[in-house]
């Protein structure tokens, strides 16, 4: 919320001192107004912190979007095709505006990359955010209106996950024909990562969308078969240390690093 500013007399000599000091009890008087106000909203959240207390998910659209708030004045979230980030400018109780947006480079169908193109377009004309309605975010602008339903990342994340995309050095790829390596996230806060060959086993934490993976413990057992299957477990191994935010909707869920790269892309099972 705006704080009230007040500006600091000057001083005056001679009759002027009356003015200044009549001056002085109606500032007094409006400042206590001013701190009644605040007295009544102290403890309500403020926009920034109301949007950074859930992942948002776009409602009437048939590919998963989501929208993320950091606390650096940033936000991030999965388009149809791409992830994608931005910058925050917040302005009075409800102004909000996304600047620099920029996605990755991957190519999906025109029909997906048109969705997610004028998604895009549509942030970026975005000028008021309504959270009046805690687990909805409604955005607005020049002829736009987006509306989110909260996700709680707690509850979304748990269960299993079929992994279908993960990255391998410098690409991301499917997994190895002849395995189906999977993500179980569990209430104990247990990570159990299916390789194809070891099993990984890991403790996690969640604060808000940022991902915490503990140093795994395995099976040491040693696959020739099939092939390149000992490459994919190292790159699933990669992604416990690299691993800094989260994804998730009720239907996938992305690892990403402190880039936005994608580390794991995984449908549920």
């Amino acid at each position: 919320m705006t704080q009230p500013k007040t500006t600091p007399g000057r001083r005056r000599r001679g009759t002027a001192i009356v003015a200044s000091i009549l001056a002085g009890v109606a500032m007094a008087g409006c400042g206590q107004t001013a701190n009644d106000t605040r007295s009544a909203t102290a403890g309500l959240p403020d926009l920034e912190q109301s949007l950074m207390a859930h992942e948002w998910l776009l409602d009437t659209s048939p590919q998963p979007i989501t929208l993320v708030f950091g606390s650096d004045q940033t936000a991030s979230g999965i388009a149809p095709c791409n992830t994608y980030r931005a910058a925050t400018t917040f302005s009075g109780d409800d102004g909000l505006e996304l600047v620099d947006i920029s996605a990755t480079a991957r190519s999906c169908e025109p029909d997906v990359m048109q969705a997610e193109q004028s998604y895009l377009d549509d942030l970026a004309k975005v000028r008021t955010a309504d959270v009046t309605d805690r687990d909805r975010l409604v955005l607005t602008g020049d002829g736009v209106r987006l509306s989110f339903t909260a996700l709680d990342y707690e509850d979304a994340i748990l269960g299993e996950w079929t992994i279908v995309n993960l990255r391998n050095g410098d690409a991301v790829t499917g997994p190895i024909d002849g395995t189906k390596p999977t993500a179980t996230f569990d209430e104990d806060r247990t990570l159990v990562l299916t390789t194809g060959c070891n099993d990984l086993r890991s403790a996690w934490s969640l604060d808000g969308n940022q991902l915490t993976l503990e140093a795994p413990a395995q099976t040491m057992m040693a696959c020739d078969q099939p092939a390149g299957v000992m490459e994919q477990e190292a790159a699933l191994t990669a992604v416990l240390t690299d691993a800094e935010t989260v994804e998730v909707t009720p239907n996938t869920l992305t690892i990403l690093d402190d880039a936005g790269t994608i580390l794991i892309l995984a449908t549920k099972a």
